[in-house]
């Protein structure tokens, strides 16, 4: 696609399986950053649970190293890259 936006479909594959790939740049980048570094690393978390119809959603997580929250001084929970597949 050849749009300005930033794009958020990475990869659909309809063989073998339906499986189709969704992240933002930042969400990759950052990824990237808190799991390759050993003073900021975080844990990734992938979490297969989510039932759509015929299709799971696969969530991925993980702790932001660089922001800390106000009330609880701790490192807030964001949302990575998703999977949505036929199987788990």
């Amino acid at each position: 696609m050849n749009t300005e936006e930033e794009p958020f479909i990475r990869e659909v594959t309809g063989a073998p399986e339906f499986r189709c790939v969704l992240g933002f740049d930042w969400q990759l980048e950052e990824i990237v950053n808190f799991f390759t570094d050993p003073y900021e690393f975080s844990i990734f978390t992938a979490d297969p649970t989510f039932n759509l119809c015929r299709l799971n959603l696969t969530v991925t997580t993980y702790r932001h190293q660089r922001v800390v929250a106000r009330t609880k001084h701790h490192h807030p929970i964001m949302i990575g890259p998703l999977r949505l597949g036929q199987t788990k």
